[in-house]
C-alpha cells in the first residue's frame, strides 16, 4: 500500500522564525524554495538543506539566508566586510541588499534536484553564480532585447 503525503502551508513568518529557531541551536533544516529570485540556479520548489552561518567562513557566491527589512531573503553573497554582507537574487538585475551581518542566519550548503544532490557551497558552484552576478548589465541589455522582439512579435500577430 503506498504512503500518501500530506503537505500543509504555513504563514511564512511563522514558518522562517521556527527555522531561525532550529539553526539557532546548530541544527541544518531543509525548506522548500518559494519563489523565483534565485532562477536560473535554484528553482521554485526545489528543496534546499541549510546550515547554520556560524559554521563557514565568509566566501563570494554563497547564498544566504538573511533577515532584511522584517522579511527572510535568501540570495547570493557579493561582497562582505567585517559587520556588512551585500546579497543579490540570481534572478534580479537591480537590486542589491546592504545587510548587518548579525541578520545573517544560514548557508544553503545543497540542492536537491532530480533525484541528485548538488552542493551549492564548491568553488565552481560560487563563482559560476557569482560570474552570473557579474554579467547583469549584459543580461539587462539582453533582457530589452527580448521584451521588444517579444512586442513586435505580439503586434504583428495582432495585424
Amino acid at each position: 500500500m503506498a504512503v500518501k503525503k500530506h503537505s500543509i502551508t504555513i504563514a511564512n513568518d511563522i514558518f522562517l522564525e521556527e527555522i531561525t529557531h532550529f539553526i539557532a541551536l546548530g541544527k541544518s533544516v531543509s525548506i522548500n524554495i518559494k519563489g523565483n529570485s534565485m532562477n536560473p540556479f535554484l528553482l521554485d520548489g526545489e528543496k534546499i538543506l541549510l546550515k547554520p552561518i556560524k559554521d563557514f567562513k565568509l566566501s563570494i557566491g554563497l547564498i544566504i539566508l538573511a533577515k532584511y527589512n522584517n522579511k527572510m531573503v535568501l540570495h547570493r553573497l557579493i561582497k562582505f566586510n567585517k559587520d556588512t554582507i551585500w546579497l543579490a537574487g540570481d534572478g534580479n538585475i537591480k537590486q542589491i541588499e546592504q545587510i548587518n551581518l548579525a541578520n545573517a542566519i544560514a548557508v544553503a550548503q545543497i540542492v536537491y534536484r532530480n533525484n541528485t544532490e548538488l552542493l551549492l557551497i564548491n568553488k565552481w558552484s560560487r563563482w559560476k553564480g557569482y560570474g552570473w552576478f557579474l554579467i547583469r548589465p549584459f543580461r539587462r541589455i539582453y533582457n530589452k532585447i527580448i521584451k521588444i522582439y517579444s512586442n513586435k512579435r505580439i503586434y504583428e500577430i495582432k495585424k
